[in-house]
């Protein structure tokens, strides 16, 4: 099942069209359930991006965030993508581009636990 989810926290407060739903959790959020312990700033960083107050899309595929396209507002500029994979309903890997730069993070588990994560 391939869905969007708009998030519109980050927005002026204008609001947006589509069906109601329950919140889902935020890619950070996300993150946490699956081991990683710090901020939401340290995520971020750790991710090769920084903090971006405008709006956000995600995609989502069977229930998980699949791709996260921040924008300097609703209709403005493309600030950056995040691409996760995942597999065995784990993050696999994560691919940030910000303008021409790329990076991918590979994330290797053990006991329910990522270990290992290595920048490309």
């Amino acid at each position: 099942m391939i869905g969007k989810f708009v998030d519109l926290r980050n927005t002026s407060g204008t609001g947006g069209t589509g069906l109601d739903g329950a919140d889902g959790k935020s890619a950070y959020e996300i993150a946490v359930d699956y081991g990683f312990s710090g901020t939401e700033q340290e995520w971020i960083e750790s991710l090769g991006g920084s903090a971006v107050v405008g709006y956000t899309e995600i995609d989502w595929i069977d229930g998980k965030p699949y791709t996260v396209r921040k924008y300097s507002a609703q209709g403005g500029a493309l600030l950056s993508t995040v691409t996760i994979v995942w597999v065995d309903n784990k993050p696999a890997t994560v691919t940030t581009t910000t303008g021409s730069t790329t990076s991918t993070t590979t994330l290797y588990w053990a006991n329910g636990m990522p270990i290992n994560v290595t920048k490309d």
